[in-house]
């Protein structure tokens, strides 16, 4: 058996509560009394007076506190339970348009710009119009077109001629047919020349004038880059920009341990860098199908509405999924003490004996109690992942170890965007190393490392 005096130091490689320290402080006084002020020293083998004297006895992983332990009257020893909990998961989004909503407008063909009928910002309407130009190609097609009516009329013309002379035995049968097939290639002519009018964005009643090229969708126009009187040639440069921000799109790269936590019709919500104090409620829309093999990423799309058109294309956020609830072992931070290696709490196996053993904690999410329950929610400040567990940071999980870090706080906390801290209910998430029933210490854990 192997006896531990914490009346003479701490070790160094701990970080101690102050309730620890104070302990530590009133055995170190319980020596003095007991040795009458006389010089310290360790024995080999102690005597049953000393064993008493102690805080406790180590055996193996096991801590024994003997019946005379100041511990006994500290330590609070808590029921590992499981409750319900919903998880909430933090992943960095951007800002998009709907692709059906957004449009680029170049011209259809290369001429100079006659008129322009609209400016930036400007609301405007399917097939409204935006600007005119003349093209030499448009006066080109619509040439062609004159042509075509032109040919088509003499065509039906000479087919009525040849069917009136074969009526009176003028004129041979094949002759009426050779008519009948120029007819046909007319007609056939007319139709290629009205469809290059069309898809020009021209029609049949706007012969001679200029072309005027319309509104693909309704909206709003968000870039503006021409001007009367310029020649546009480039026809693969958008000229305006129309996009319908009513409602927008939300990209998340949600990564691949995480994907199973993200489903179609899920609720989510946003906070952005611009409004750092506002959330913005939405749901998941569509779920990606092929990762990201260089970023081990998924992309999760999320439709938002935005009637104020406060969500502007490009603006940087975080997106808070929320899980269905579920049930989970949960336990107080004051029971986790952290090594520097590993998490670890102490079990009770027999009245005052105590079984050190590691743990895995959920570091990945945040939890708080749902107001008038005992069931957990995500809290309403803007979490960080990363931020999830104080522990991380090498502190001792029992009240008020990272204090001077947190504003005197215990438990568990997360920066809020604005970068204050924000105290949690002090509650930590069990993966796997207890059971829900077994007993853990959970007030000066730490003492007992």
């Amino acid at each position: 058996m192997e006896y531990h005096d914490r009346r003479f130091e701490i070790p160094h490689h701990l970080t101690i509560a102050r309730g620890g320290a104070r302990l530590a402080s009133r055995l170190l006084g319980t020596y003095f009394v007991l040795t009458g002020g006389m010089g310290c020293h360790l024995k080999s083998a102690p005597d049953a007076e000393d064993l008493a004297s102690r805080a406790f006895l180590v055996e193996g992983k096991v801590r024994v506190i003997p019946e005379s332990s100041p511990l006994r009257g500290r330590l609070k020893v808590i029921s590992v339970s499981s409750t319900t909990v919903q998880r909430h998961l933090n992943v960095p989004a951007t800002v998009r348009a709907d692709p059906a909503r957004f449009a680029n407008v170049a011209p259809p063909l290369s001429g100079r710009v006659t008129s322009v009928y609209v400016s930036l910002g400007d609301a405007v309407t399917k097939g409204q119009a935006l600007f005119s130009l003349d093209s030499p190609d448009l006066i080109s097609a619509q040439s062609d077109y004159l042509k075509a009516v032109s040919a088509r009329a003499q065509a039906e013309r000479v087919l009525a001629r040849q069917k009136d002379l074969r009526e009176h035995g003028i004129a041979a049968q094949r002759e009426v047919e050779q008519t009948q097939t120029e007819l046909d290639l007319a007609d056939r002519e007319l139709h290629r020349a009205d469809s290059r009018l069309r898809l020009l964005g021209s029609n049949t009643n706007s012969i001679g004038k200029p072309m005027v090229v319309r509104a693909p969708i309704p909206g709003r126009v968000v870039e503006f880059k021409i001007a009367q009187g310029e020649m546009l040639n480039d026809l693969s440069a958008a000229v305006m920009t129309i996009a319908d921000l009513s409602e927008v799109w939300i990209t998340a790269n949600v990564q691949e341990m995480d994907v199973r936590r993200v489903h179609v019709g899920q609720a989510a919500s946003i906070v952005l860098i611009a409004y750092p104090e506002q959330r913005f409620e939405g749901t998941v829309h569509v779920v990606g199908d092929l990762l990201n093999s260089e970023t081990r990423t998924l992309s999760v799309t999320l439709v938002f509405k935005n009637s104020d058109r406060r969500l502007r294309p490009g603006m940087f956020g975080t997106v808070d999924f929320l899980a269905e609830p579920e049930k989970a072992l949960v336990v107080d931070t004051s029971a986790v003490v952290h090594t520097g290696r590993d998490n670890q709490v102490f079990v009770e196996v027999a009245p005052w004996r105590f079984e050190a053993r590691t743990v895995q904690l959920d570091t990945s999410m945040i939890w708080e109690p749902w107001e008038g329950s005992q069931t957990l929610r995500p809290p309403t400040s803007h979490p960080s992942p990363l931020a999830s567990l104080g522990l991380a940071r090498g502190c001792a999980a029992s009240e008020g170890a990272c204090g001077s870090a947190r504003g005197g706080q215990g438990g568990l906390s997360v920066p809020k965007a604005g970068g204050l801290p924000t105290r949690l209910d002090g509650k930590a998430i069990v993966l796997a190393g207890l059971t829900a029933g077994e007993k853990v210490v959970a007030q000066d854990a730490v003492v007992l490392q």
